[in-house]
């Protein structure tokens, strides 16, 4: 579960800012390369704590060693393909389908901003 919850993570991270990034005005590429190297070394960092910190489990001894060490080769190898992985496809996945949304989606609505109403107004 650590596993799904943390490459979810890591993508959210990524997605989550290039959204942000295309709002300030940049194209689905650059907004895309802009994220993924300015979110490198947090989804790196994340990545490798995590990795690090499953190695006694893979290097388990004892009583019921076997479970974990099963347990901790999953997650080892399941967190070292997402880091590799997730890291080049979540941007050109975005890319991908951002770029099909708004070839065939429906045109982007700006938000609508709402006027503040004066003090006069509300003090009535």
């Amino acid at each position: 579960m650590e596993l799904i919850g943390l490459a979810a993570k890591k993508a959210i991270m990524l997605v989550a800012f290039s959204v942000s990034r295309r709002e300030a005005g940049e194209l689905v590429y650059e907004a895309a390369i802009s994220a993924a190297r300015t979110r490198f070394r947090p989804v790196t960092m994340t990545g490798l704590c995590f990795i690090v910190g499953v190695i006694p489990m893979v290097l388990a001894s004892g009583a019921g060693a076997s479970s974990r060490i099963s347990l901790g080769v999953v997650v080892f190898s399941g967190m070292i393909l997402d880091s590799v992985i997730g890291l080049l496809f979540i941007p050109v996945l975005y890319y991908v389908f951002e770029s099909i949304r708004e070839r065939f989606g429906p045109p982007a609505v700006a938000p609508v901003k709402r006027a503040r109403k004066s003090a006069k107004a509300s003090s009535k």
